[in-house]
């Protein structure tokens, strides 16, 4: 119904724009073919309604432009930009939007900063995630083995993701899962709801700060990203040395 709804808008729109072609080119040969000597209101008025359709022409012509490409973004399932990944007012309402008997699926390189902000259990501010475990919402969590990682990422794996993921193991058995592939992380990505967030990897750069692209997560550009995740997930290992 979305699809035939942006179609119709497209088409109304190229319609619009034939009758205002049509009117100038009307207006246009009455101005020109109007003796001004005898009605020189009449031709200053119907040239004035030309050059008013030729500037709308002009106007609605790039609008139109505007929406032909919007609508090529919103058929791939593009919803928004973010210049960086550092709101956790954005992630947290995500979160919170994770319906019971769903999945939440993160792909990233260590997935520290997500569990310290949303699954740590020694700050009551930060434990969105952890309610989301106990409304019977599941995780999936897949990071690099450390072999991969550089001597910061691995200290932040040990120090923080790793002290977390055993406590949501412990507590969250059958909801709670993170594994680890064997190959280096090429892209970051975040599953939740009806959104799917995937961003860059590079070396030597946080995730937090780097862009990314929010989709919608039943759009036909992530489909193949979610494959890979669940293919990625079926051949990865519980132990990350």
């Amino acid at each position: 119904m979305e699809i035939f709804l942006r179609w119709l808008k497209i088409k109304i729109h190229w319609c619009i724009l034939f009758v205002f072609v049509v009117c100038f080119v009307v207006f246009s040969g009455l101005h020109f073919g109007i003796d001004p000597a005898p009605h020189p209101r009449l031709s200053s008025f119907v040239g004035g309604l030309a050059a008013a359709f030729f500037v709308a022409i002009l106007q609605f012509g790039l609008q139109l432009a505007d929406q032909i490409t919007l609508s090529k973004f919103r058929r791939q399932g593009v919803l928004e930009f973010l210049e960086d990944r550092r709101d956790r007012k954005w992630y947290g309402k995500l979160i919170d939007s994770a319906t019971s008997g769903s999945t939440i699926q993160v792909l990233g390189v260590t997935c520290n900063r997500m569990l310290a902000d949303f699954a740590n259990y020694d700050d009551k501010h930060a434990q969105r995630l952890i309610r989301a475990l106990e409304n019977n919402v599941k995780v999936q969590i897949l990071i690099p083995k450390l072999k991969y990682l550089s001597e910061k990422q691995c200290s932040d794996f040990n120090l923080k993701t790793l002290e977390l993921a055993e406590k949501l193991k412990q507590k969250h058995s059958n909801n709670f899962h993170i594994k680890y592939f064997d190959g280096p992380p090429s892209h970051s990505m975040f599953v939740c709801g009806a959104k799917c967030l995937i961003g860059p990897v590079f070396e030597g750069k946080d995730s937090k700060d780097t862009p990314a692209i929010v989709f919608d997560r039943y759009g036909s550009f992530v489909e193949l990203y979610i494959q890979n995740f669940n293919n990625i997930w079926d051949r990865s290992y519980d132990d990350y040395s």
